[in-house]
């Protein structure tokens, strides 16, 4: 799998001078631009002018520094929960896997489902997937609960969508599709098993990409078989919708593939692989709803925020802010970006490992994390949309990136150059944040 971890250690490592030809620029000039846009706020009560302006645009990206932090995550149900009640949007997709977003969103969607409650497809899914934590917490489950009751009376072709977006788990994704296909034709769901037998005999999705980097067959034509299978038998599907689940599956699988098999390809390239899937992903949804369809994401700062305007560009990299600006228009896309200043996140130790509640230490200084602090206020809003930006912003800065892996004491490959105004539309800046709860089948 693509780790965030040794992407931002790479990243950092362009951080040593400054990027392209831009000047050095001082603490104290880029703290005082920052003043000149900073809002103070309260509390998720003091967001009206934001909601309004994200929703003129048809994307809204939600983003997070971190993958086990409390305030994001109630701060962006928050503002998904008024978008959908409020201004119509209904597409929720997150950095999530595709199978488990299901069973989720067949409860939300009022439709037949696999589990007894949105608890039981919880704890069947997301629970079951590292990194649990997630989306496997109370406050994933409270939203799904929020987002079913908004469907309630809504008729089918109406009603709010939560999706998966992201290529991981590629075993739990062909389980999914094949137990799909057994309820409805035995037969073809033996043929697609056949076809994916060559990748399910990896049990670690990773062993097959060091199975290819020693020369080994690749799967591809197995995983390519089975849309073209599904493309030859819609007339058994039992209805439109049916049809879209399990051909979007099969669509995730073929990305899967076709991610692990980039992975000997060095970071660039399985990067952009896993993002562009989203980005098409994300447009088949968007057309499936039809003219009135609107988008929230949800992902961390480095996938929502647009490439270009940080390190990743250098890299040759791309995400899914940068691809959403291109394909609907930047006056289409309203990015939010989130950070705090220290505090103490949940996080790994290790890849696969438990999670863990660590220390958050203070943001380097000279960081945007850093900065921000010098302005004296647990809370900050900082908008760049239709604003005068003082010239000293269009500089890269450090602004700090915490994946599912997490060492604070290596906080020098915690951050990513960025020139902000260029990267977000918006930023909350918490002073202190608190970690993340795992969700507990006790707690149900």
């Amino acid at each position: 799998m693509t780790r965030l971890v040794p992407l931002i250690a790479a990243l950092a490592l362009l951080a040593t001078a400054p990027t392209r030809a831009e000047q050095p620029i001082t603490v104290e000039a880029y703290t005082a631009a920052l003043a000149a846009l900073a809002e103070p706020i309260a509390g998720l009560e003091e967001l009206d002018d934001l909601i309004a302006r994200a929703a003129e645009a048809r994307v809204v990206l939600l983003g997070e520094s971190s993958h086990g932090t409390e305030q994001y995550y109630t701060w962006r149900a928050e503002i998904t929960r008024r978008l959908v009640i409020e201004h119509g949007f209904n597409i929720v997709a997150i950095e999530g896997n595709w199978a488990s977003a299901q069973l989720l969103n067949d409860h939300i969607q009022h439709e037949p489902a696999s589990t007894d409650t949105l608890a039981d497809a919880l704890a069947t899914g997301f629970a079951q997937r590292w990194p649990y934590w997630m989306w496997a917490n109370e406050l994933t489950l409270n939203l799904a609960r929020d987002l079913r009751a908004h469907n309630a009376d809504a008729p089918g072709d109406r009603r709010v969508g939560f999706y998966g977006l992201d290529v991981h788990h590629v075993d739990a994704v062909i389980d999914h599709l094949l137990t799909k296909l057994q309820a409805i034709d035995a037969d073809l769901a033996a043929r697609a098993r056949e076809h994916y037998a060559c990748l399910a005999r990896f049990d670690d999705p990773t062993a097959y990409a060091r199975h290819l980097a020693q020369g080994g067959e690749a799967c591809s034509v197995g995983v390519e078989a089975v849309l073209e299978l599904l493309a030859g038998h819609a007339d058994v599907m039992p209805d439109d919708r049916t049809r879209f689940k399990v051909t979007e599956a099969a669509r995730v699988v073929l990305a899967a593939e076709a991610h692990l098999r980039a992975m000997v390809q060095g970071q660039a390239e399985p990067w952009n692989r896993r993002v562009r899937h989203w980005d098409a992903q994300l447009a088949r949804l968007m057309k499936r709803r039809g003219e009135d369809a609107r988008a929230i994401v949800w992902a961390h700062n480095t996938h929502i925020g647009d490439a270009r305007a940080t390190a990743m560009a250098e890299a040759g990299m791309v995400n899914i802010g940068q691809l959403a600006r291109r394909r609907y228009g930047p006056e289409q896309v309203y990015a939010i970006g989130f950070a705090t200043y220290r505090g103490d996140v949940t996080a790994a130790r290790a890849w696969g490992r438990g999670h863990h509640h660590t220390l958050v230490p203070r943001a380097t200084p000279t960081s945007l994390e850093g900065m921000l602090n010098r302005l004296d206020e647990p809370k900050l809003l900082l908008r760049f949309d239709g604003r005068d930006i003082p010239p000293v912003l269009e500089h890269h800065v450090l602004h700090r990136a915490k994946g599912v892996v997490y060492d604070p004491l290596n906080e020098r490959g915690n951050y990513v150059p960025t020139i902000v105004p260029q990267r977000y539309d918006a930023l909350i800046f918490f002073h202190r944040t608190d970690a993340l709860q795992p969700w507990s089948a006790e707690d149900r």
